[in-house]
């Protein structure tokens, strides 16, 4: 947890240095044309698929930087914008192809069988 908080923290620092999370808002508000709606289904693939490569920490806090810029920036208060964030972090990790839920029945399944 220690690394996966670190790295994240990393890319936080760069992210947030080089300028990129507000580039990234402003791609995503000017591809959406100012939508809420638009904006909204944008940054909930970009949260999934972000979330797809890493846990569910990091994921909320690389979104937090490069995503909630732009759901603010068409009217969404912060609170819910990190909550929405939170919520499709969470999603992530439990949609394909990484679908973590898939894999604990077999786990169990085969401490089961070690023990016989």
């Amino acid at each position: 947890m220690a690394a996966t908080t670190a790295t994240a923290g990393i890319i936080v620092g760069v992210v947030t240095l080089t300028g990129l999370g507000l580039k990234i808002a402003g791609i995503i508000v000017a591809l959406a044309g100012g939508s809420i709606f638009l904006t909204v289904v944008y940054a909930a693939i970009a949260v999934w698929m972000l979330g797809l490569a890493v846990p569910v920490t990091a994921s909320y806090i690389i979104a937090a930087v490069m995503i909630a810029p732009a759901l603010t920036l068409v009217g969404v208060p912060d609170f819910a914008a990190h909550m929405f964030i939170f919520y499709y972090a969470v999603l992530s990790e439990v949609s394909p192809p990484t679908a973590l839920h898939r894999s604990l029945p077999r786990l169990l399944q085969a401490e089961t069988h070690s023990e016989r």
